[in-house]
């Protein structure tokens, strides 16, 4: 009986352990015990949603492959900007629920980021510092006023990108702008969205960067960005002129902070997460569970990357072909079509195609025995044989017809 009034007032009632012992004159360890045995005995059942359920074992399998150390889910809604708009809610109840006194969070670029930083700044009750952890912020934040929302903002004064790489490198340099930026390291939170390659993306939506930019990304093989720094599918670093140009946080400082939240949605950019996953420079991501399917069902360790890259890749010489004894000229023109571009800048045409040189110079043909006459060839061929001859002894002939060049 005593079992079944304190699993009764403590679970159904909401009393605390002292109020139920108080209400029933017994000990609080004794209230203790009797909810111990009635968990024991079958008296109280604990029971998870179907749906509960699911989102907690895709949490932990996200968490334990990818090395997070919290995962948080919502259900998938139907239209695009629902699961965006409830994603972003979600997140800044998350965030909330971590936050103290005066606390400061670093925000970075993009539309989800904006809006859990406008949800924050009505829901806080607490004044919330907002640091950027990018140049650009106010663009896509004018609706946003500390005087209006419980946020005080510290925005970095400079573009996302510059015109030069000597001008970001002097942007960065700027009092105004070390200012912040030495605020990074103090926030509690950093949160940052995950864009992926197409034209909905906010860095393209909004012209920031232009088409023609996006499609050099793509054939460079990014499939997503984190604070405007665009990766391949493995989540590695893509150097482009781009990143010379830009005033953002990099990445080996964003693996260095703490609790960074990246928080995306969609089905559009589950390849994104994906390799954004792979960078290691989040700690929680926050996404629907649609989403996080689709990631899921992605290879752990990708073994391919996208299609422009594979394309690139494949104009590449092999490594061993490459350190073969041919000279330079003979693998540029055995891996690279007519008109491509080579790494060292030069472009193969017809008269860069040359004449396939002796193999091994000076040494003998392993596949025709010494003492016997190579047949056939041309005369000049014959003629070079014997002089090679007379370098390297009787008996030791090269087979004329490896003389002349291979046709492709």
């Amino acid at each position: 009986m005593l079992m079944t009034k304190a699993a009764w007032y403590y679970y159904f009632e909401g009393m605390t352990q002292q109020q139920v012992a108080d209400m029933m004159g017994i000990h609080r360890m004794r209230v203790v015990k009797l909810l111990e045995a009635a968990k024991q005995n079958g008296v109280i059942r604990f029971q998870l949603r179907k749906d509960s359920e699911d989102r907690m074992h895709l949490e932990r399998t996200l968490m334990k492959r990818y090395g997070l150390r919290d995962a948080f889910l919502v259900p998938s809604a139907g239209s695009p900007e629902l699961v965006d708009a409830g994603v972003a809610e979600a997140a800044s109840m998350y965030i909330r629920d971590r936050l103290g006194e005066n606390s400061f969070i670093n925000i970075g670029y993009g539309n989800t980021p904006s809006r859990i930083l406008n949800n924050l700044a009505t829901i806080t009750e607490h004044p919330l510092h907002c640091i950027s952890l990018t140049g650009g912020v106010s663009y896509y934040l004018p609706d946003v006023r500390s005087n209006v929302f419980n946020a005080h903002l510290h925005l970095i004064p400079s573009p996302l990108f510059t015109s030069s790489r000597e001008m970001a490198e002097a942007m960065r340099q700027e009092v105004s702008v070390t200012e912040v930026t030495r605020l990074i390291s103090l926030a509690e939170i950093s949160v940052v969205g995950i864009g992926a390659m197409d034209e909905n993306a906010t860095i393209f939506r909004t012209g920031i960067l232009s088409p023609s930019d996006r499609m050099y990304l793509q054939m460079r093989g990014a499939v997503g960005d984190i604070l405007s720094h665009f990766f391949d599918g493995e989540g590695r670093l893509i150097h482009t002129p781009l990143e010379d140009r830009l005033v953002s946080t990099g990445l080996d400082t964003l693996r260095q902070l703490k609790n960074v939240i990246g928080v995306a949605a969609g089905s559009r950019k589950a390849e994104a997460i994906h390799a954004a996953l792979l960078t290691g420079t989040l700690d929680v991501l926050i996404t629907d569970m649609g989403t996080a399917e689709q990631v899921l069902g992605m290879e752990e360790t990708p073994s391919s990357v996208t299609e422009p890259a594979a394309r690139r890749h494949a104009l590449e010489p092999h490594p061993i072909q490459k350190h073969r004894a041919y000279p330079e000229r003979t693998w540029k023109r055995r891996h690279y079509p007519h008109g491509a571009k080579v790494p060292d800048g030069s472009r193969r045409g017809h008269r860069q195609r040359p004449r396939r040189p002796l193999r091994h110079r000076g040494q003998p043909d392993r596949r025709v025995p010494a003492g016997v006459d190579a047949p056939g060839g041309s005369a000049l061929a014959r003629q070079h044989g014997l002089r090679l001859e007379a370098q390297l002894g009787a008996g030791q002939r090269l087979h004329p017809r490896r003389h002349r060049q291979d046709r492709h």
